[in-house]
Order: structure tokens, then sequence, then C-alpha cells
């Protein structure tokens, strides 16, 4: 049972005495993790905004999560909970190869796109103010990144990208947009049948600057908005092919999308960019050349291979003096991988990712969305062969919110392991969060691949040395399943998401396993494979001021990263504890009022396109310590 481990939290203060590694431990790590950011150096991030672990949606299966006539409660109140965690949503990012195929229009009056009498290349379908009006539906002031048609290059393309900004500022009242995209993926264009075969970087930026000029002109202007407010796509491609070589971040960086936009003498030297916008995938259907297993994933240094390339767009990124964010991301493309992507060790790996690439200071991740993938956090309706549920993937971004917080001064380290015990190299990764420049928690992940069906697991027993927390109390928070197969029955923190039916978080475990370091700031923690854990100093890990959402302070990383200006509104500071059931379904659901029932609403289809482009890098039963047999011991499982 995966509450074992935190019984076990209890027993251990008695061991502390016995906390040093002993010679006959094969699967024992010693960590010494940094107690402050100075000490950390430069091997510490910047800070991480709140709406870091964010999602990307297909425009064509917005409805599948807002809800058409009627909202969709489930979607939204499964963003309401991390906004619980850290003040502010999840960053969402509205885009993807139907965003170029869109076009506004506002006789059209249904929730759903119609068909296009006239269909042009970038014009298959037109979509109204409900349309939008349906993603204001997600919680107050999620920040959101809507992606503007590329695609259709009519005679009227700078007029009809306008209009399209336009009605977005005009129908987003609830939500917070912060940044246009335009175009998706632009180097897929000729592929796409968007451009011709003369398509290249060049051309690119020569087209992009003047869609960007028309926006900010008649849109951005008028509303005392600056004209940085845009995301240049970058290549989508592998680095090195050929396709993508004009798109990378250094050569675009040497074209017009670069230089000053002199709209206006005030902003004579500024620029159209808010930051780098890439994508990337993991792996790729039909072009990753390996086939992928769960047990590939799990193999963290996969993940380092693949995303070297990416590394090193980041860099040319803030060579630049802007952001780099990663705006679509998944472990498999374009729908997942079932029975990789759906289970537990996709949710090690997520967790994993967030913080690997928080630790390169990527400003932003969102993974993409679609109602039929198997790598979406959730299935938000019964269809596509699914049945509604929240994903165990869902749990890495609860994680990934409480450890964030809402103090907008979290920072994370990565922390080397030096020596890996027999079999587990490239299977344990271990973090380090700082706040208030003092070392907060330490994360420690094991993706040592156990499945659901093995009664005995073995662990990892991490040795842990802050001599500054010499006698204090640190407390212990589990990402837990019955094994790396698992689709369900995840538990982190000790809440489930599942319990209840619509998506809101039900305490199923209320212990708060702790330890005390010795007089010399030692303590020990065993880590099952196939399961992660937080240690946090003081308290239990979403009980203390992280959780507190600090405006001050979080309008100030706004020079840096693209955070939206408008305040909060009142009643929207993020709780003091851990998040629990909102008091009435109105305090997490509640709508804007101009939200009308359509006169003639649609019902049909919409096909979730295809068409990128990537490639993926290179991709038990042991002798228990101690540690993990008194765990397993107070557990019954031995």
């Amino acid at each position: 049972m995966h509450f074992f481990i935190v019984t076990a939290g209890f027993i251990l203060q008695a061991f502390w005495a016995l906390a040093q590694p002993s010679s006959n431990d094969r699967y024992a790590v010693e960590l010494r993790p940094p107690a402050t950011v100075a000490e950390a150096g430069e091997n510490i991030s910047q800070v991480i905004n709140p709406s870091f672990a964010g999602m990307g949606i297909e425009p064509s299966n917005l409805l599948a999560y807002t809800g058409a006539e009627e909202p969709n409660l489930f979607s939204i109140n499964l963003l309401q909970n991390l906004a619980n965690y850290t003040g502010i949503p999840p960053h969402i990012r509205f885009g993807g190869n139907t965003q170029d195929m869109m076009l506004f229009d506002s006789s059209v009056d249904q929730y759903w796109f119609r068909d296009n009498d006239a269909p042009v290349s970038g014009g298959r379908w037109l979509f109204g103010p409900r349309f939008l009006q349906a993603l204001d539906r997600f919680p107050p002031n999620t920040p959101i990144t809507f992606g503007l048609n590329m695609g259709y290059n009519e005679d009227d393309s700078y007029q009809a990208i306008a209009d399209e900004a336009a009605a977005v500022f005009d129908n987003l009242e609830r939500t917070r947009l912060v940044s246009f995209e335009i175009g998706n993926e632009p180097d897929g264009y000729t592929k796409n049948g968007l451009r011709g075969g003369d398509w290249d970087g060049e051309r690119y930026a020569n087209e992009w600057v003047p869609r960007a000029r028309s926006v900010s002109q008649q849109v951005l202007r008028p509303r005392g908005i600056p004209p940085n407010f845009f995301e240049p796509g970058c290549t989508a491609n592998t680095v090195t092919f050929d396709v993508g070589k004009s798109f990378a971040i250094g050569e675009l960086a040497r074209t017009r999308i670069a230089a000053p936009a002199r709209d206006s003498d005030s902003d004579a030297n500024q620029t159209y960019i808010a930051a780098w916008n890439q994508h990337n995938y993991y792996w790729f259907e039909g072009v990753s050349p390996d086939p992928l297993t769960l047990d590939i994933l799990m193999d963290l240094s996969t993940i380092r291979e693949q995303f070297s390339g990416w590394v090193g767009e980041s860099e040319e990124a803030f060579a630049t003096g802007y952001p780099y964010v990663l705006r679509e991301m998944a472990s498999a493309g374009p729908i997942g991988f079932k029975g990789v992507s759906d289970t537990f060790g996709a949710t090690l790996w997520t967790l994993n990712f967030f913080l690997y690439t928080a630790s390169l200071n990527i400003s932003s991740v969102e993974f993409h969305m679609t109602a039929d993938s198997a790598a979406s956090p959730w299935v938000p309706e019964t269809d596509h062969g699914f049945e509604r549920q929240v994903r165990t993937t869902y749990y890495a971004w609860a994680a990934m919110a409480q450890l964030v917080g809402g103090t907008c001064n979290t920072r994370v380290a990565a922390l080397p392991i030096s020596d890996y015990p027999a079999g587990y190299e490239d299977r344990l990764v271990a973090y380090a969060t700082y706040q208030q420049d003092q070392l907060a928690a330490i994360v420690l992940i094991n993706t040592k691949m156990a499945n659901a069906s093995e009664s005995r697991k073995a662990s990892v027993n991490f040795y842990i040395t802050v001599p500054s927390l010499a006698g204090q109390t640190v407390y212990f928070s589990y990402l837990t399943a019955d094994g790396a197969d698992s689709t369900s029955e995840t538990v982190w923190n000790g809440v489930s998401f599942e319990q209840s039916d619509d998506g809101r978080p039900t305490t199923v475990n209320r212990d708060h396993p702790k330890i005390t370091a010795s007089s010399q700031g030692v303590f020990p923690i065993a880590v099952r494979d196939s399961q992660a854990v937080v240690v946090h100093v003081g308290h239990k890990l979403g009980t203390g001021p992280e959780a507190d959402y600090n405006a001050t302070t979080c309008r100030s990383i706004g020079a840096t990263q693209p955070v939206p200006s408008k305040p909060l509104p009142s009643g929207q500071n993020g709780p003091s504890t851990a998040p629990a059931a909102p008091a009435s379904p109105s305090a997490a659901t509640s709508l804007p009022t101009n939200i009308t029932e359509p006169t003639t609403p649609g019902n049909q289809p919409l096909p979730n396109e295809g068409g990128h482009s990537r490639h993926k890098g290179t991709a038990s039963s042991s002798s228990w310590s101690w540690l993990a047999l008194v765990a397993a011991i107070v557990a019954g499982v031995a």
C-alpha cells in the first residue's frame, strides 16, 4: 500500500543517531545541500514564477476543457486547486496547429467553430466572441498566451490578425492576457502547406514584423500597452536539422524580429519581443527513431540528452536579454503514448522535468493538452474513448505548485550525486529549493522502475547533511502510487484528487511524518523505487508562509518574466494553508455575466490536427538496509 512510508517517518525519529551510512549499506546516497542561496552560488536558478508549470490547449479542443453551453467545472476546479497553492493559476498557452486555421468573425453566434463558406489556406474555420468567452471561464487571473493566426496570408491578413487580437482583449475579462504568439511552429509551414518552398527564417521575420506592428498600433497602443507583447516562434524541429536552422534563436536574433519596434517615440528602442517561444516533445510518433517504453522514459539520462539542443537555444535566448519559454511540451506527441504517458512513472518524469527546466532558468513550461491525449493531466469529458478522470500526471503539477508557493522568491538548484548505487545510475535526482535565500526543501526522486505487481520494492537511503539544521525538525511529503505502471490512486502530500467527482482535493492521510536532525545536522530518508519525497524544513510543505501569495514580491519579477501587471482582485491572495474545497461552488466557479446561451449551438466534433516534427535523443529485487526494513515492517509488507 502506498501509504506505508508515511507511517514509518515517525519511527525514524528514534534512529537519527544511527543516521550515518554503514559500509554494507549498498543502496546509500550522501547529499550535502547548500544551506543558503549564497552557498549555492552560480548553480542557483532565477526566481520561479508561480505560474511556471502550465498547460497548452489546442484550439480545436478548447470547449472540451471549458464547456460550451455549460461550463466544465471539473477543469475549472483542477486549475483552481493549483491556484490555491500559488496564488496564481497555471499559465495557459492557447495555441497549436489549429490556431493557424481559424479566423475571427464577430457574426459567429455560437461556441463552436463554424466552417468557412469560402475556405482558404489558413482560414478553414471561423470563430466568434462566445468561443473566447469560453476561454475566459478559467480561474481569475489565469495568465494566457494566445496564439494568433499567421497561416492566413491573404491581402487582408494584417487587418485580420489585428481584428483577432482586439477580439481577444475585448472578451477576456476574468483571465489575464499576457502575450501573443504569432503563428504556430513556423518552421513547419512548408510541410503543412501554409507557405511555399522558399520559406525560411528570414522570410518568416519579414512577414512576422508587419503583423506584430499591425497589432501593436491598432490594438496595444490604444490600450496603453507597450509593443513588447509578442513571443516569436522559433524552431520546433531538432536544431541540427537543416529545416530548423534558420529558425533557431541565434539566427532569428539577427533578423528584423529583434530590431526596435519604433511604433512611437516613447518606445523607440523597444522591440516586439516579450520572450523567445519554443516547442519540444521528448518523443514524437513517426519522427523519433526509437520505440518508447516506460523504462526508457524513466531513464533520466535520455531527457538530458534529448534536451541538450534546447539548452543551447535557451542560452542563445539569454544572450539576447529576453526570457526563454517552452510553450509546448509532452512526454510523447502528438497525443501521448498509452501505457507510458498516463502512468505514475510519467508523473515522476514530469516533476523532474519541471525542476530540471526551472534550474536551467527556463521561465515557463506548458504541457500540451488535447481531449484525446494520453499525456494530458486530466480527461475533461467522457468522450474519445476515455472516461473523465484526473490522471496521475496531474499530481506533478500539484507537487511543483506547492514547492514554488506564492511568495515569488523560490529558487531551485540541482544537487550533484557523486556516487550512485549499483543499478541506479540515471535513476536518482535531487534538487534543493530556497525561499528568503534559505534552504526550504529538498526533493528526492527515484525513477528506478518498480511496478505495482511487485510486492517488495527496494529503496535508496539518502543521508542528508546540513550543519545549520542541527537539532531542527524536517517534514516529509510523499508523491507515491502502487508502482511505476499505475494509472490511478496516486497520493501527493496526503491528498488525492481522484476521490471526489468534481476534481477537488480530498485529504486521505493526515499524518505529518518528520524527523529531527542530529547534532551534526544529519538525517536519513528512504525513497522507494518509483517514488519521490520532499523534505521540508521547519513545517509540513504547504502549511507555512510559502503558501501565502505575496503580490508585492510577485510584481518585482515582472521585469524578467512575462507576468501580468493587472492586480489580483480582492479575495484572491491565496490560502495560508494547503488548499481545501471552496466554501461554496461559486467561490471557485463563478463566471462572467456576459456568457449567454447560444441561439444556434453547434455540436460538430473538431479534428485534432497533427503535423509536428520532433526528434528524440538516444534513450528489482535487492537487499534492504535497516532504514528501508523499518519502513517495511511498520507497513506489514516485509
